[in-house]
């Protein structure tokens, strides 16, 4: 876990950043589109740049926010402390040096269906027009236009939140993840008057508990929209409190408060009967995590204790005299109850709906440690729970108390109980659900009466069986075996890991990689799409090939056949660029190299009238961009570069995307006129090209039978490309290359954001060039050119 050193508030009073005491920072996990693949980097030292990956669960993918100002933060990799920062177009981890290029607005560009904000853009503070982009091609992370591309929009996934309250599929689509304060200052309290001030206030926050307050005197406190409430890692016990996320009496224009977060607290019940620890009334996206809830209230669990009616936690919607009688019919949903520990209440947790939707109050509770309660625990009326991997110990089936029950569903409910684990109950003790015309099921829980005996599977046979799958349905998800002897099952996890933290070495989740050897099944997200990455060089370096400036040349699309052309009409600006049979020859004008960036580009002129080039559209950076005619202005929509492929034909790159995008067929078509486009390279036949040069008809005075005289001679293809002209090895610190040819080999070696740091010619032999010796250890692009012959390698200088 990370620290947050920022500018805080302990009470009212403002304090410097080194100040602040240590607590559970929300970590999250950047996930990119609607894919599986997470930011992640691709190293740990400073310089080294934004990679993906699938969820691993390791700190290389988490992240933190630095709270700067409003909407405005520095971005903090949990592996190494680092922050994100835009190195000329790349972006990298280096120290915090509060620059310019370390600052990201992170801003809401698209909602799920319920209006929670699903996706982010994150662009530079300094330039707001430049955006993190994830690179499929290189597996990295650029900083590129904001283009509203479907791989420059990002989800905030909060580390160790699975279930409803996480970002997850429903029959109406795709719902976003609970992340409460994250996008907040950060306050901290230590007394009753200030806690009650800051959750009743209005905006994001994250609320930092670092003393043990009493809210007996308190009653109903209000919580407002977008908090999350979090202990210290010392004290952070919160006595008899009363917490709300709506009005206590129900008044006019007071809507249910969402997006809240319980995290690393002691809530106990001390002094005041019958008060509910947490009330959530009619709200959503909500997530308690990592709380020891106890009650310190007497009762004797033969049923005389019934008359202390409160619980630890109760999702419901208001009753039926409630004045704001609009809130009876918004009910509760997307709760997720996890790693919390819940002992000595006889009512624990209960929640429902006091109307007749039954499609809403979806909650799923995981790994909790239920701890010597007598009932609900918890209890479900409309609405549907999935409880896996829960613990459950109690005082032995014939001393638990009154009316025991564990898993209790009630009308309108669907139940799924799996991989639970339950200790001191009998089975009709532990699931008491299915037993009328409402669907439960139990999947591979174990059981034991006795409180010494060894648990057994549990055989549950419901009136109606539920056929509910979430790993299917709604998310992914990682489970524990209930029970086994190698120390790695529900018990062991949950009595250990179940409830607040006074360390960061206590503050696990079972996504932890630590844990892979303990899970027997992790079900991947049923909704996210699987993508194969390249292995480009980083930062978008492509090496173009030298054309003859001297020839004309007609282009052949690989996958067609067909010849880079133009529609019907008249030849001008604005004529689309199509594939057809005729042959039309082009000519290439070479951009004059003010720099290195400019190298490898060329103008296409139109052979027949050299004053009209090809053009990108708009200058779109666009998939699906058409390509036209248009009169020559000179600038980067109508510089093209030729990239050869290993197969000899050419990719032709875009200079508006930093070569990411190529010049293919939409749609792939074979067919005559089909339109040229710009797509994002994906090394496909569509965007293959060959050039071939274009010979002008030559007439001869062969007389034929009707007195015509004619030939045409064919284009003549290039040359095929050579043998290998060099052989190179690159061990770590030194290049062994050798030059089988009298002409020169080039060498270049690139930083990964495309600036040359050294560039040498080897003649003909065997050469060994230090590379070591000119640059730090780290990762750089050597290019490496010589006749008919180029490669270009990422290499890690050690």
């Amino acid at each position: 876990m990370g620290f947050r050193f920022n500018l805080a508030t302990i009470g009212m009073v403002a304090v410097s950043a080194f100040a602040a005491v240590d607590y559970p920072v929300q970590e999250f996990r950047f996930g990119i589109g609607n894919t599986d693949r997470n930011i992640t980097i691709s190293g740990k030292n400073a310089g080294d740049y934004l990679s993906s990956a699938t969820l691993k669960g390791t700190d290389d993918e988490k992240w933190s926010l630095n709270y700067i100002s409003a909407g405005v933060y520095e971005i903090v990799n949990s592996a190494t402390g680092m922050v994100v920062t835009n190195e000329n177009g790349l972006a990298t981890l280096a120290k915090d040096t509060d620059g310019a290029n370390q600052r990201w607005k992170i801003e809401a560009i698209e909602k799920d269906f319920d209006g929670y904000d699903l996706y982010y853009k994150v662009v530079s503070n300094a330039d707001p027009t430049q955006a993190l982009t994830f690179d499929v091609n290189s597996n990295s992370i650029s900083v590129d236009g904001y283009a509203k591309g479907d791989y420059q929009k990002f989800k905030l996934n909060l580390d160790g939140l699975e279930g409803f309250a996480a970002n997850a599929m429903t029959p109406k689509g795709e719902k976003a993840g609970t992340i409460g304060g994250l996008l907040g200052e950060v306050v901290y309290v230590s007394d009753a008057d200030n806690l009650e001030k800051q959750l009743n206030s209005k905006g994001a926050q994250t609320i930092v508990i670092t003393a043990d307050i009493d809210m007996q005197k308190k009653s109903n406190t209000r919580v407002r929209d977008n908090k999350t409430i979090v202990g210290q890692y010392g004290k952070h016990t919160i006595y008899d409190c009363q917490f709300r996320t709506n009005d206590a009496w129900g008044t006019t224009g007071e809507v249910p408060s969402d997006n809240i977060i319980f995290r690393n607290l002691k809530m106990v019940a001390k002094n005041v009967p019958n008060r509910i620890l947490i009330n959530i009334w009619s709200s959503r996206q909500i997530w308690i995590d990592h709380i020891y809830f106890e009650s310190q209230l007497s009762y004797d669990r033969t049923g005389n204790g019934q008359d202390e009616v409160g619980k630890f936690i109760w999702i419901n919607t208001p009753y039926a005299s409630y004045r704001d009688s609009a809130d009876r019919y918004r009910s509760p949903d997307y709760v997720t109850i996890s790693y919390s520990h819940l002992k000595n209440r006889y009512w624990t947790v209960a929640y429902g709906t006091q109307n007749d939707e039954i499609t809403r109050d979806r909650t799923t509770l995981l790994y909790n440690w239920w701890e010597k309660n007598v009932r609900r625990c918890p209890q479900l009326g409309n609405g549907a729970a999935h409880v896996y991997n829960n613990y459950y110990s109690a005082y032995g089936k014939s001393s638990n108390g009154s009316a025991t029950s564990g898993i209790i569903g009630g009308d309108g409910s669907e139940m799924l109980s799996t991989n639970n684990r339950f200790n001191g109950y009998t089975k009709s003790q532990a699931l008491m659900m299915g037993g009328g015309t409402d669907p439960a099921r139990d999947d591979n829980s174990y059981l034991s009466e006795a409180l010494d005996a060894t648990p057994a599977k549990v055989s549950f046979s419901p009136k109606k069986t539920s056929s509910w799958k979430p790993e299917q349905s709604n998310y992914g998800y990682s489970l524990l075996d209930a029970y086994n002897t190698k120390g790695t099952d529900v018990k062991d996890f949950c009595s250990k890991y179940a409830g607040d933290q006074t360390s960061a070495s206590g503050m696990k989740y079972i996504t932890d990689s630590e844990f892979d050897s303990w899970t027997n099944v992790r079900y991947p997200s049923p909704f996210l799409k699987s993508i194969t990455v390249g292995d480009e060089p980083v930062g978008g370096i492509k090496e173009g090939v030298m054309l003859d400036t001297t020839k004309k040349f007609t282009i052949k699309n690989v996958n067609s056949g067909l010849y880079l052309g133009l529609a019907t009409g008249e030849i001008a600006s604005g004529l689309d660029a199509v594939q057809g049979s005729t042959e039309i020859s082009w000519s290439f004008v070479a951009v004059e190299a003010h720099n290195d960036a400019d190298s490898g580009y060329y103008y296409m002129h139109l052979a027949k009238d050299s004053a009209l080039v090809l053009n990108l559209a708009n200058g779109s950076k666009d998939n699906g961009a058409n390509i036209e005619l248009w009169k020559n202005v000179a600038n980067a929509s109508q510089q093209f570069k030729f990239v050869q492929n290993e197969d000899n034909t050419y990719s032709i790159t875009t200079k508006n995307t930093k070569d990411k995008s190529c010049l293919g067929i939409g749609a792939g078509s074979k067919e005559e006129n089909a339109s040229v486009i710009q797509w994002a390279c994906d090394g496909t036949d569509n965007q293959k090209w060959t050039l071939e040069e274009y010979a002008e008809p030559e007439i001869s005075e062969t007389e034929t039978s009707d007195g015509d005289s004619s030939k045409t001679e064919p284009p003549q293809t290039i040359a095929a490309k050579p043998a290998a002209t060099f052989n190179a090895q690159f061990n770590g610190t030194t290049l062994t290359l050798h030059n089988a040819t009298s002409s020169p080999v080039q060498v270049s070696l690139y930083n990964l954001s495309g600036k040359r740091l050294m560039q040498a010619q080897v003649q003909s032999g065997s050469h060994s060039l230090e590379v070591g010796k000119f640059v730090p250890k780290g990762l750089y692009i050597l290019k490496i050119k010589g006749p008919g012959q180029q490669k270009v390698m990422r290499v890690n200088v050690q």
